[in-house]
């Protein structure tokens, strides 16, 4: 009889990305800064990438790019863009790393949704 000492879990999880146009400017800087601290701006210059970057890149942007190519929708080179993996959790809450907590507190006047994944 084989005994387990380790932590089990019948939890199951569902991932997915949304990707947002972001208004990268001193305003939302500011703000940024005010409410949370450096620790934002931080996320913004580590997380914030354009979309010559989206494009150049063979990592984590695969399913964007394939609905902006299915959809017409345009990754414009000089744009700034936000890319937020979220994972779920069905019996333990919900995760969010540095990048979706970022997603999830850009003000709607500085963002614009490009693309919400659907849990797999």
């Amino acid at each position: 009889m084989k005994i387990r000492q380790d932590f089990v879990t019948n939890s199951s999880s569902s991932s997915y990305i949304c990707v947002a146009k972001v208004q990268d400017n001193t305003e939302l800087r500011q703000y940024m800064k005010e409410e949370y601290g450096n620790f934002c701006i931080r996320l913004l210059d580590a997380h914030i990438v354009s979309g010559k970057d989206i494009k150049d890149s063979d990592y984590d942007y695969d399913e964007f790019k394939d609905f902006c190519e299915e959809n017409g929708i345009d990754i414009q080179d000089d744009s700034l863009y936000i890319q937020a993996n979220f994972i779920a959790w069905s019996t333990e809450g919900d995760t969010e790393g540095d990048d979706a907590f970022l997603y999830n507190h850009i003000p709607a006047q500085y963002k614009d949704v490009v693309y919400e994944g659907e849990g797999d």
